[in-house]
Parts: structure tokens; sequence; C-alpha cells
């Protein structure tokens, strides 16, 4: 068994805390270190304090929404590994 692999640091930025457990479990379950945050300011602190792989974000959260904290990361780093996701629209 090869124990020199890198651990895969995965940061899950989403308002739903059961969306963020759910990540969080599958992820972790994986061998991956993760970290969770409740929104984009959050996530934008979480990133400025840990190197990640891969971030999971949700698009639609109040405050800094997905799509801004992307735009925040790519300043950041431009190689980053970023998947967004969405369960549903706006409901106003």
């Amino acid at each position: 068994m090869n124990t020199d692999k890198k651990q895969v640091n995965i940061l899950i930025v989403d308002d739903d805390e059961g969306i963020r457990q759910g990540f969080s479990q599958l992820f972790s379950r994986s061998g991956c270190k993760v970290t969770v945050a409740q929104n984009g300011f959050l996530g934008i602190q979480a990133l400025q304090n840990a190197d990640y792989d891969l971030i999971i974000t949700d698009i639609l959260m109040p405050g800094k929404d997905g799509l801004t904290m992307i735009k925040q990361i790519r300043m950041l780093d431009q190689e980053i590994k970023i998947i967004a996701v969405s369960g549903g629209g706006r409901t106003h």
C-alpha cells in the first residue's frame, strides 16, 4: 500500500446545512480532508487560510453568492478546480 499518497483537500461552501453535511460525509469517507463554510464570505476566508485541491460551492447563497465567490477565487488562484452546484432558483 502506498502511504505517500497526498490527501485531497476539499472546501465545501453552501448555505444549506444538509448539503454541507452530505458532501462532507461523502468525501470524508473517501479519505479526503474536508472543510465547510456556510457562505461565500467564509469560503473566501477559508481559502486564504489553507490550500485546497477542489472547491464545491452553491451558486445561490445569501450575502456573497457562488458566482461572486468564484470570481474572487479566480483572482487568487487560476488553477484550482471548482464545481458549482445549485438546488434551485430564486424564490422572489
